[in-house]
């Protein structure tokens, strides 16, 4: 269940890339199997204060080791640096830990 939604700068170029090809990146530079990856991308209308060219928050369930946390973190900041032709430092990931029983799927409370 990792699930990323990522708000990109409305100065970000359209990516030529298949947006597929986001899932492909964030794999290869996490090592981490993409059947339960999600990721949404908007742009936004407007971004005041420090400019990011993408802010992006990642939710992950409470299983995932710290080593897990990290690689996941690190590579989506790269699959997003890539796919849009940013800078990694002007990509910002911010991560939440999911507890079991706090995720509703299907109508159903999710446990692990």
């Amino acid at each position: 269940m990792p699930i990323a939604n990522c708000i990109l700068s409305s100065s970000v170029a359209q990516s030529g890339d298949h947006p597929s090809d986001l899932i492909a990146k964030w794999r290869h530079h996490s090592g981490v199997d993409t059947s339960e990856m999600t990721v949404t991308v908007v742009r936004a209308e407007q971004q005041m204060g420090k400019e990011y060219k993408a802010i992006c928050t990642l939710h992950l369930p409470s299983v995932w080791s710290p080593k897990s946390v990290d690689l996941l973190q690190v590579g989506l900041a790269k699959a997003i640096s890539e796919q849009f032709e940013l800078k990694v430092a002007d990509v910002i990931v911010m991560t939440s830990i999911i507890q079991s029983g706090h995720v509703v799927e299907g109508g159903e409370v999710v446990s692990w």
